[in-house]
């Protein structure tokens, strides 16, 4: 790998951080409340703690590239973690150009919204992890001063007598839902390549990971805390309308939900890039054993955007978000059975 794709812990954590965190954050609320009711926020952090063991995990294989990219099995297996990229990405897609059209562009088609948003992502897609590494920690920026803003502003809203009674009752059900939505935990696979030092990426992984874990826990918490666990399951998107509970004395802020709505923006872009750079590595890696070039990113974002525009409307394309959380846990086992296997090729070495 060239000097000039190497990227840093410190984009590192931000490229885990904003690749993964965004939509975890939009659809965990509703998700954990359906099984867990208001204790839902106590089990984001629970199941987080299983996805961040994993993710440490991928990021202690010694090889993953060579694992990956110069065996038969992983030669296969890439491939099915690609096809497992390019179906989850494109309806992430669709999510989230519905979710725009309702929220923002009522008139405009959704194709079109996910058309633009796939050519921004393969944009960055062919500059490089470098350029993927910039802008994550651009977005983490600004990602954090939204976020603290919207604390802030919605902290005098919160009823804590809705995060109440203290109960176990979902437990299981709770924490292993947040442990099955980690979608781009298989990233981690293929970034190690990528970093300019190997020394302490698992501790800079789990850093990344403990912040996602409480700011998602958090996010749940202030979710439930102004709309109580009823009134976030009857609310399809309760985060992106949490803005809508503030009342400003100024009319600068007529239109408050478009803070959280940057947020969803710039969260889905941060994935939806990521599929297509994830993607279009795999198969210049696997199928084409080259570079790869502009024209195979292109292809890539031409099937997300064809997925992303199956027939159904955005319930269809949530429910099969859900079933496709079924593939997450093939990841780590994925995960497990290189690490596995990483350890026996040290014992014989």
């Amino acid at each position: 790998m060239e000097s000039k794709s190497k990227i840093s812990l410190r984009q590192l954590q931000a490229l885990s951080i904003v690749d993964i965190f965004g939509i975890s954050a939009i659809s965990l609320p509703l998700g954990v409340c359906l099984k867990s009711a208001q204790m839902g926020w106590v089990w984001v952090i629970f199941g987080a703690i299983g996805v961040i063991a994993f993710a440490c995990i991928a990021l202690s294989i010694k090889d993953t590239r060579k694992l990956m990219f110069s065996t038969p099995i992983g030669i296969i297996v890439s491939i099915l973690i690609c096809g497992k990229i390019l179906l989850t990405t494109g309806i992430w897609l669709r999510i989230f150009s519905e979710t725009i059209n309702v929220l923002l562009l009522q008139k405009t088609p959704s194709l079109l919204v996910s058309t633009l948003l796939a050519l921004l992502c393969l944009y960055v897609a062919i500059k490089g992890v470098e350029a993927r590494a910039r802008m994550a920690e651009i977005i983490f920026v600004g990602t954090v001063i939204i976020l603290v803003t919207i604390f802030a502003l919605t902290s005098t809203n919160i009823d804590f007598y809705k995060l109440l009674p203290i109960s176990s009752n979902g437990a299981m059900k709770a924490t292993a839902y947040v442990f099955s939505s980690a979608f781009g935990i298989e990233f981690l696979l293929y970034i190690k390549a990528f970093l300019n030092t190997d020394k302490k990426s698992v501790k800079s992984m789990a850093t990344a990971g403990i912040f996602i874990a409480l700011t998602l826990s958090l996010i749940t918490a202030l979710t439930l805390g102004v709309f109580g666990a009823d009134g976030v399951i009857k609310r399809r998107w309760a985060v992106l309308q949490i803005m809508d509970t503030i009342d400003f004395p100024l009319m600068l802020l007529e239109r408050q939900d478009l803070l959280m709505t940057g947020f969803w923006i710039s969260s889905a872009f941060a994935f939806i890039n990521a599929g297509i750079f994830y993607s279009g590595l795999i198969l210049s890696e696997t199928a084409l054993k080259k570079s790869c070039d502009k024209l195979l990113y292109f292809i890539v974002a031409v099937i997300i955007v064809i997925v992303s525009a199956l027939p159904g409307d955005v319930t269809a394309a949530t429910a099969l978000m859900e079933k496709s959380k079924i593939l997450n846990i093939g990841i780590y086992i994925v995960i497990f059975v290189m690490f596995l296997a990483d350890r026996v090729v040290k014992k014989v070495e």
